[in-house]
């Protein structure tokens, strides 16, 4: 069982668990009800990227009971809870809101908000989430960094390793009042609302992505993270240099982690910031969880324990572009195809290679088998598609040919994400 405290803007999760290290990830409900590409749900979370998922939010009653936010959210957790079928070593809690609650019993670890210092309720543009104090900061205004708040909880007795530096993956954005965009420039307000989330002075990192693509990316220097200039809105943003900045500043001070707010604001397919699912958090993931004892997940991934081994008769990928390709002959291991020349790769022990993530994942389903008439697959590309008869199995087609594959008792297959999962 898992309880969470937010007292003045601060999360305070304890957990059954503890851990030296952590990258922290919020899946905020609320956004499945975005319209079109904004719109995220639980079948769009990668299970691998994050070492712990908290689910956003629940409620409490007056008899101190544990309530769901809505309807849906019983049916929603179950689906949250399943993704650790994918990821056994994933850490899944329930984050629960209220600032009447009392401050806490003892914490496993604790989420600190450094991020929504500045904002467009100011009337001067500022950044939200500096790492460091600014040249113009005066006053209270000084402790308005994460390096301030950090170190805050540290000096107060909060041991460094059981603290989690915040990380948005949002920006917020200002509209300028006059001809200058540096830092501390007038602004009138809020700026445009982003098209997906619908909140003035607020874009979700692929919103920025998709705003300020043509504009110039300025580096505070004092500050250390980067804000742009587009017309006259003006945004305060993170990128994977200041994601890098703030990760070495994080491990220079022995703290335990980080985390993300939230799961949705990244650009989770891929299609505004060109730089493949997930930037924001994938970054993250590469800076924080290899260096984690015992918290680097052995699903999926395309970078294996093994040494590639160079094919020594024949060419299976002759032909073929570079990547990565299935070995008909041991679904343990897979091809990798760069310039011509057929290298085979393995999977960590008791994983299986999947050409539909190009990953090696855990084998949730059965022995495909060949379906004797009819061919589901004519005319569709290789890769698996719904089983509209049974919806516990689902179709793999390979060169044409129709397989049929089962999930795991209890799960079904699920298009969205091309996996099984808890209905």
């Amino acid at each position: 069982m898992c309880k969470l405290t937010l007292t003045a803007g601060l999360c305070l999760i304890i957990a059954s668990l503890a851990s030296s290290s952590r990258l922290v990830c919020y899946y905020n409900s609320l956004a499945e009800n975005r319209a079109e590409d904004g719109r995220f749900t639980v079948s769009d979370i990668d299970p691998n990227q994050c070492t712990h998922l908290i689910y956003a939010f629940s409620d409490i009653n007056n008899q101190h009971q544990l309530v769901p936010s809505s309807e849906t959210d019983i049916q929603r957790y179950q689906s949250f809870t399943g993704l650790k079928t994918r990821n056994p070593l994933l850490k899944t809690l329930l984050a629960v809101g209220g600032l009447t609650f009392d401050t806490t019993k003892y914490l496993d670890f604790i989420n600190v908000l450094t991020f929504d210092f500045h904002g467009p309720w100011e009337s001067v543009t500022g950044h939200h989430s500096p790492l460091y104090r600014g040249s113009r900061d005066t006053g209270d205004k000084i402790y308005s960094n994460t390096d301030s708040a950090m170190k805050y909880w540290r000096d107060k007795g909060a041991p460094s390793q059981k603290l989690n530096l915040g990380l948005a993956a949002y920006g917020r954005v200002f509209t300028l009042s006059s001809a200058f965009s540096n830092v501390g420039a007038p602004a009138s307000g809020p700026g445009k609302e982003g098209h997906f989330t619908g909140e003035e002075g607020f874009w979700a990192s692929y919103e920025t992505c998709l705003y300020v693509r043509k504009s110039t990316i300025h580096l505070i220097p004092d500050q250390r993270v980067p804000y742009a200039k587009t017309k006259d809105q003006w945004v305060g943003f993170d990128n994977n240099t200041s994601l890098d900045i703030k990760v070495s500043y994080l491990k220079n001070n022995n703290f335990g982690g980080a985390f993300v707010w939230s799961l949705d604001l990244d650009d989770f397919n891929g299609q505004f910031c060109k730089q493949g699912n997930y930037p924001f958090i994938s970054n993250l993931h590469k800076l924080l969880v290899p260096d984690f004892p015992g918290l680097t997940t052995p699903t999926p991934t395309t970078t294996t324990p093994t040494t590639p081994t160079k094919v020594s008769t024949g060419n299976p990928c002759d032909g073929k572009s570079d990547g990565v390709y299935t070995n008909p002959d041991d679904p343990n291991s897979f091809y990798n195809c760069a310039g011509q020349i057929t290298y085979i790769q393995k999977c960590q022990p008791g994983l299986i290679f999947k050409q539909s993530c190009k990953c090696c994942d855990w084998p949730t389903t059965t022995t495909p088998t060949k379906v004797p008439t009819g061919n589901p697959c004519d005319g569709k590309s290789d890769g698996v598609y719904t089983n509209p008869d049974d919806p516990n199995s689902f179709y793999n087609c390979a060169g044409q040919i129709t397989y049929i594959q089962k999930c795991q008792p209890g799960l079904i297959f699920k298009q969205s994400c091309k996996c099984c999962d808890w209905p």
